[in-house]
């Protein structure tokens, strides 16, 4: 699509709105008004008080501005405190996956340089680097308790202990900070890792003008203010997680609505109480919104109440049939949308506004510039195919002290090559694949390096392809074949992998399945070609269960789903005892058990399976 000088002429933010977005965090709101509300819940007041006197720890730790501090945990009202203190103290937060494996966790810190970490316990437990690190604070993180009172032990070796207590409880030793000092635009603000282990660990450094200008068009395209009441499950490890949820509540004076962990069997949970907070906004992403298909008829008015604005999709590709059934069905819009961690969050936006929404596009770029270049380097003619490249202030400043990385992504001009292909048709972009080595599973990037190095980890392993299989509901199954050292494999191999992929990489990377292959195929030049892993894993998946009992037949499609041996499950198997079952694989389970006998699972069943021997049951009262 070429482009011309004036088409790339879009308005910018002005540097004075840019200075006032970060210094202004935490506008002077009531004390009593709720900044998060739902499983978690802490008003502006004691927010505010909270923030100070995490300042005033960081002045204990000594952490000057451009210092790193890792945040690993799943404390949601820890995480917000703390990445609030650092952007007005102009520390750098680097946010890392609390389920993440010691191995991914040790890799991390290693690349990022902290001065200190916030961790849970049980990451500290697990993590031996943090046991035995000699040269930073480390400080357990515990959840809030009603006392004013320390919890536990801040660890910090080779230096004196600045009170005893966990955080966010020793607190209440500090003196607070409340002066709002002046930060360069370009300072750094804040690091997310786009990736693991093996695969080169790249941090992707936001600016302080990066996020500024993030917020600045979030409240230009959707309308956010004060007023908002905006409902986010999504990860704070992910960028639409901190920065679309407490990021933008603190940044507006507004409320962040923080649902529980987000599944089947809670979806209407949520949905109650988006309805009872009266949510004008909800955040998530296509995984979920195709769930919504499965919710019985009762909630078909959760979107009804007059307050309630739009749904707002983002992190993957939203199916267009999903999209139009599910805003049909429940008389809301949705609002699609495109971003990478290395833009922030969103480029380009479908909707709410009539000019730029057009289903089954991504719409078109706001406050930034978009084009569409081919491997000539020359922006491809309108309609053709050709990779998305942004320019704007929300693109990251690069990856952290990898300047030839930095370098194979940003332009000398500023342009970011996305890795992704599009086209663009009267101005609506629209993806059409990608170059990038990712796969996208229910919102989350895996990349196959990293669970390719897991697998061949293993001695009896010899190659390992891990390929994306295009999925509606979770966009794309995670599959990973193998051609063993030594035939005929192991019967057992399968299962061995999975216990080793789920020791050594996060829940969210672990292989939906493992398929044995006598050899992976290979071209000429000797490169395995993935596009005949890629047939072999769907005809693979596409197979099923053959012969046996209903009890049979569902332990097979569930021990196939969760990657665990037949013989382990039975009956009472369940979310609680079943290693692989999560919220992701039960949506599996329920198509997979559809699919194995060619039956529709009605919402209202789908709400009360808890064990396997409800499926049982399902399947024999057909």
């Amino acid at each position: 699509m070429t482009v011309t000088d004036s088409e790339l002429e879009t308005p910018m933010s002005t540097t004075p709105q840019l200075n006032a977005v970060l210094k202004g965090l935490l506008p002077d709101a009531a004390v009593n008004k709720a900044f998060v509300t739902g499983n978690v819940s802490m008003n502006y007041g004691e927010l505010h008080e909270a923030v100070a006197r995490t300042r005033g720890l960081f002045a204990r730790f000594h952490l000057v501005p451009g210092d790193r501090i890792a945040l690993v945990t799943g404390m949601d009202i820890a995480v917000s405190q703390l990445y609030a203190a650092c952007l007005m103290s102009g520390v750098v937060a680097v946010v890392i996956d609390p389920q993440a494996s010691a191995s991914e966790i040790t890799v991390l810190l290693a690349k990022a340089k902290v001065s200190a970490v916030f961790a849970d316990t049980a990451v500290i437990d697990r993590a031996s680097t943090l046991q035995s690190d000699d040269t930073v604070p480390i400080v357990p993180v515990a959840p809030v308790g009603k006392t004013k009172t320390g919890f536990g032990l801040l660890i910090r070796k080779k230096a004196p202990a600045v009170s005893d207590g966990s955080y966010p409880g020793l607190l209440v030793d500090e003196s607070p900070v409340n002066e709002r000092p002046d930060f360069d635009n370009d300072a750094p603000a804040q690091m997310l890792f786009t990736s693991g282990t093996t695969s080169q660990p790249k941090g992707v450094v936001l600016s302080r003008k990066n996020l500024a200008a993030q917020l600045l068009t979030f409240e230009s395209q959707y309308g956010y203010d004060a007023n908002s009441r905006v409902g986010n499950h999504l990860p704070l490890h992910h960028t639409d997680g901190i920065n679309q949820g407490p990021l933008l509540a603190m940044a507006l004076g507004s409320t962040w609505i923080r649902p529980g962990a987000v599944d089947l069997q809670t979806l209407g949970d949520m949905l109650d109480l988006l309805q009872r907070e009266r949510a004008t906004h909800l955040i998530t992403v296509p995984t979920v919104i195709a769930m919504f298909t499965r919710l019985p008829e009762v909630y078909d008015d959760s979107f009804s109440h007059s307050e309630f604005k739009f749904v707002s999709s983002t992190a993957a590709y939203l199916d267009e049939q999903i999209w139009r059934t599910v805003e049909a069905r429940f008389n809301t819009l949705i609002v699609n949308s495109y971003g990478l961690t290395e833009t922030v969050m969103e480029a380009l936006y479908c909707g709410p506004d009539d000019d730029t929404r057009r289903h089954g596009t991504i719409g078109k770029p706001v406050d930034c510039q978009a084009r569409l270049v081919g491997d000539d380097g020359v922006d491809v003619p309108v309609g053709a195919v050709g990779e998305l490249w942004l320019r704007g202030d929300n693109i990251m400043t690069g990856y952290f002290e990898l300047p030839d990385a930095t370098a194979e992504v940003l332009t000398a001009d500023g342009w970011l090559k996305t890795g992704d292909l599009a086209t663009a048709v009267d101005g609506y972009y629209t993806i059409a694949g990608r170059k990038k080595n990712v796969i996208i599973r229910g919102g989350i990037n895996v990349y196959p390096e990293d669970v390719n190095s897991v697998l061949v980890s293993s001695p009896a392993v010899a190659q390992a392809a891990t390929v994306g299989i295009p999925d509606a509901f979770l966009g794309e199954l995670v599959v990973s074949c193998v051609a063993p050292a030594n035939l005929p494999a192991n019967d057992s191999l399968v299962n061995e992998l999975m216990a080793l992929a789920r020791v050594e990489l996060a829940d969210e990377k672990v292989p939906n399945r493992v398929l044995v292959m006598d050899a992976l195929p290979h071209g000429p030049s000797g490169k395995i070609e993935l596009a005949k892993v890629i047939q072999a894993a769907t005809d693979a998946l596409g197979g099923a269960v053959e012969g046996g009992s209903a009890r049979d037949q569902v332990l097979a499609v569930a021990g196939k789903v969760f990657g665990q041996p037949v013989d382990v499950l039975s009956e009472s198997s369940s979310s609680d005892s079943t290693e692989g079952w999560d919220s992701l694989s039960f949506l599996e389970l329920i198509m997979g058990l559809e699919r194995q006998f060619d039956m529709a699972i009605a919402p209202r069943d789908v709400m009360t399976l808890k064990t396997l021997n409800d499926a049982i049951g399902l399947v024999e009262n057909r």
